[in-house]
């Protein structure tokens, strides 16, 4: 017998050793921590993010394609032989080389219009004897300037797309900072359910120790003949239904866990979330019309209701100034300089034996240049043009349109208006009643307890059944779940004030501007 014993405790050990107990691993995480967590990881957060990168890139777009200036430089060289078609060539076949560059700048006015300034240059070089100039330079600058002046007039025409762009930017910002508070809603809810979960499943212990202590006595006063066996059954009922709210109990942790893992992105991660914050009852001062106007002003969502407006006003604006005739203004001014090789013919007939040009002088590239500055040689023009439709249908639509959706704007934003009327009552109401729900919970479990205690004790001295204690450790179970639930929706219901206040970031310490990557 001692053998056996001794070799049962050697193998249990060696298997200690060889298969140590697996303690579950767990990660302790405080409110903020959770939130924190969640700004960080949350898919749909992200998804949010680059919507706004995105919006903020397509202002960037639209107004680089309107004001920064565009460079243009071209260059083009060209040579021809042809048959000589005037006999004062001098020769049977033409030869003609050309080289010409161009550069130019144009600029976007506040205007509407393009304001252009380029610069260009040739050389020409041919074989016709009687040519006056050869190689011949010709030099340029040329200032133009091309304006509406009915038609995409102005600076709301011409900046209407970075006006839209810019508001579509603030708007997504406005989006990311209600998918924030909304998000960090969702991990306070999350989180206090599976606080309240734990909680509950210690309360369900409780209730399960008191049922198993209740059985004891029974087993013990059925021995000695005190109580009937019947008494049993019931105890042990008792405890079967106490053991059967534990695993429910703990079937809710496993449910509410894995709901906060998916908002924090951690379903992936082989741990258990251990909540480190226990609910706490605060009083909060509650007054309408502060949280009203509290509400209106702070919302982003009234925000971004309230830009959307101001983009379908600017869009009926821009649409008006299509309806208008098409009337064009373009104006110009350049200067030039001539110079190259200058030949003169002290003989005037190319077929004469004799005949030979004279090189009279040269004109460099750099003295055409200062000829342009000299402004000797002019040209001046400026035109007008004027295009209308016979028909104006689709603009005219394209304008009806636009006043469609500014009154659906303004139709939508007097909704928010009562939701937010509507949402700002509801939760004062629920913070309210719920703070006298936890009150009164919490007078009832006082109760209950005290009632608890004086069946038991009365049980003890034969004054009372055991029917009638496990009636009052089933309602005392009740009081004591339904103080914990209470409890934590009235924690909840604050929670749910900052949502619709938008008082999160400022109760967090959360920087927006870090969240936009600023």
């Amino acid at each position: 017998m001692k053998k056996a014993l001794i070799l049962t405790i050697f193998g249990v050990i060696i298997c200690g050793l060889v298969f140590p107990a697996q303690s579950p691993e767990g990660k302790e995480l405080t409110l903020k921590d959770a939130i924190y967590y969640a700004l960080k990881n949350n898919l749909g957060l992200q998804v949010q993010k680059a919507q706004t990168r995105v919006a903020h890139l397509n202002l960037r777009i639209n107004r680089a394609q309107l004001y920064l200036p565009t460079l243009t430089v071209e260059s083009n060289y060209q040579k021809s032989k042809q048959p000589s078609v005037n006999t004062l060539d001098g020769v049977d076949t033409v030869e003609q080389d050309t080289f010409s560059w161009d550069v130019g700048i144009n600029q976007r006015t506040p205007l509407g219009g393009l304001f252009s300034v380029s610069f260009d240059s040739s050389r020409d070089t041919t074989n016709v004897v009687t040519a006056r100039y050869t190689p011949q330079l010709e030099t340029s600058m040329t200032v133009s300037l091309r304006q509406p002046l009915l038609k995409n007039f102005g600076t709301l025409a011409t900046n209407y797309q970075i006006y839209i762009a810019a508001n579509d930017h603030k708007i997504s910002q406005y989006q990311l900072e209600e998918a924030v508070v909304n998000l960090v809603y969702q991990v306070e809810a999350a989180y206090w359910e599976l606080v309240y979960a734990h909680q509950n499943l210690e309360a369900a212990k409780m209730a399960l120790k008191r049922a198993k202590d209740l059985l004891g006595q029974n087993e013990i006063k059925v021995k000695v003949g005190t109580v009937a066996p019947i008494e049993i059954l019931s105890s042990k009922a008792n405890v079967a239904r106490n053991e059967s709210t534990v695993i429910q109990a703990e079937q809710a942790i496993q449910s509410r866990e894995e709901a906060l893992k998916r908002i924090l992105n951690m379903s992936k991660e082989p741990v258990s979330i251990i909540p480190g914050d226990e609910p706490e009852i605060k009083d909060i001062p509650v007054d309408f019309n502060t949280f009203l106007s509290e509400a209106m002003n702070n919302r982003a969502d009234m925000n971004r209701a309230k830009i959307n407006l101001e983009s379908n006003g600017i869009t009926v604006k821009y649409q008006k100034n299509q309806l208008l005739p098409s009337l064009q203004m373009d104006a110009s001014y350049g200067s030039s300089g001539f110079g190259g090789t200058t030949w003169d013919f002290p003989i005037e007939n190319p077929f004469d034996p004799d005949f030979e040009p004279v090189e009279v002088e040269t004109i460099g590239f750099a003295d055409t240049v200062k000829d342009i500055f000299k402004l000797e040689n002019t040209t001046l023009s400026w035109n007008v043009n004027l295009q209308t439709p016979i028909l104006l249908t689709a603009e005219k639509a394209r304008l009806d349109q636009a006043k469609i959706e500014r009154e659906r704007a303004v139709l939508e934003l007097k909704d928010l208006e009562n939701t937010i009327y509507s949402e700002v009552k509801d939760v004062i109401r629920q913070v309210e009643s719920n703070k006298q729900l936890v009150e009164a919970d919490r007078i009832a479990l006082e109760l209950e307890g005290e009632n608890l205690k004086a069946e038991e004790k009365k049980l003890s001295v034969g004054l009372s059944t055991n029917f009638q204690v496990l009636q009052y450790q089933q309602q005392y179970a009740a009081a004591e779940t339904q103080l914990l639930r209470s409890t934590i929706n009235y924690v909840l219901s604050t929670a749910r004030i900052d949502q619709v206040l938008n008082r999160t970031l400022k109760k967090y310490n959360i920087e927006f501007k870090k969240i936009l990557g600023k």
